[in-house]
Formats: structure tokens, C-alpha cells, sequence
């Protein structure tokens, strides 16, 4: 999995140039379906902070991770920065051909913090950004980090924080996320889809 975070002027060239002339989203603005657990997922198109568009879409037929980030969150810094919790699942599940997406919205889409902390974390993955929040509403993003596992036939399948421990420091007992990857890469019923995100939150529309 290659590195994804380019310089800062490369970045904030491409990001101009794709906001010029690129949609936020698949509905060109519009509003976009709500996410419910057992339907499909909301889909829409984001840039990455090197510029290229990135289409939900496009990764049909593979299991899919959304993490909302904040580049200022110790919340975040705990899974990224403290504790190699992301990194561990990736490592784990990279045979498996997860894709792992991070998604900032709003305020927290800065691209000049986030292309800075993605070099600090190391991040392998995309870093999209959801600057109006259109994406964020859409699947109802309460804080960062908020995730999400959709599965390979695009159905939202998880919903809520990575682990069980609220702290900004210690990882907790238990990972949600890697439960929900095993189980459904095992074919089988997950039995907690839902689960409270904990972290900074996400400024909302309303």
C-alpha cells in the first residue's frame, strides 16, 4: 500500500484544481441517501489530499472502512500516534483487500494540518476531504474518530467507535472494528452493529 500524502503546494495545487472543476458528491451537492445499518451506503465522490478524486463506488466488491478524523483530536492521535490500532488492523486485514479511507469534515478538512499529521501518523491511506460536511451528515459522523464498515455488496454494516475504552491514552479491551471485519470476512451475522463513537466532535449542520 503506497503513501498517500503528498507535499503541501502539491496538495493545495491539486485540491484548487479539483474543487474548480469536481463534485463533493455523486448527487452534485444534493443530498445524499442517510446511512442505515443493512442498506447500502451512501455514496459519494471526495478528493484526497493530492488532488484525486475518490469514488465510493470504485471500491465495490471490497470491504470498505470510514474513518472520520481531525488532525487537532487526541482521540484520533490515540489510534494513530499512541497506539498503532489502525496500523495493526490494516496489517491484519491487508490480505484481505480492506480499503481504509479516512474522511475530515469541515473545519477538521484543513489540508495544510492534515497533510502534517498524515506524515506524523504515517498514514498509507487516503486522507478525503468533506469540507462542507455534506458527506459527514449523510452518514450522521458524530465525532472523530467515527468509523464505519461497509461490505463488499456496498451494505453499511458497522457504525460507532473503534474500541471500547473512552480514554484519549489506553486502547480498550475490545475492538469493535476488528470484530466486525472478522466476522463479516467469516461470513457470518455480526451481532453488535452499533456501538457509541467517542472522541472530538463533529460540527453538525444544524
Amino acid at each position: 500500500m503506497s503513501k498517500a500524502v503528498p507535499s503541501l503546494a502539491a496538495a493545495v495545487a491539486a485540491l484548487s484544481a479539483f474543487f474548480l472543476t469536481a463534485p463533493v458528491t455523486a448527487q452534485s451537492r444534493g443530498e445524499p441517501a442517510r446511512a442505515r445499518i443493512g442498506a447500502e451506503a451512501p455514496t459519494f465522490v471526495l478528493p484526497a489530499l493530492d488532488g484525486q478524486a475518490h469514488s465510493l463506488a470504485a471500491h465495490r466488491g471490497k470491504m470498505v472502512v470510514l474513518e472520520w478524523i481531525s488532525p487537532d483530536c487526541p482521540y484520533v492521535a490515540k489510534h494513530h500516534e499512541r497506539n498503532p490500532t489502525v496500523r495493526d488492523l490494516l496489517d491484519k486485514f491487508r490480505s484481505r483487500g480492506v480499503v481504509w479511507l479516512a474522511v475530515a469534515s469541515r473545519e477538521a478538512a484543513d489540508p495544510s494540518r492534515l497533510a502534517a499529521r498524515a506524515e506524523a501518523w504515517g498514514l498509507t491511506f487516503p486522507v478525503l476531504l468533506d469540507r462542507d460536511g455534506v458527506v459527514a451528515d449523510a452518514y450522521n459522523a458524530h465525532a472523530t474518530p467515527h468509523v464505519f464498515v461497509i461490505d463488499p455488496a456496498g451494505v453499511l454494516r458497522y457504525s460507532g467507535a473503534i474500541d471500547d475504552n473512552w480514554s484519549a491514552d489506553t486502547v480498550g479491551a475490545t475492538n469493535y472494528v476488528e470484530i466486525a471485519l472478522s466476522t463479516l470476512f467469516a461470513g457470518e451475522r455480526l451481532e453488535r452493529t452499533v456501538t457509541v463513537p467517542y472522541g472530538c466532535p463533529i460540527r453538525t449542520r444544524n
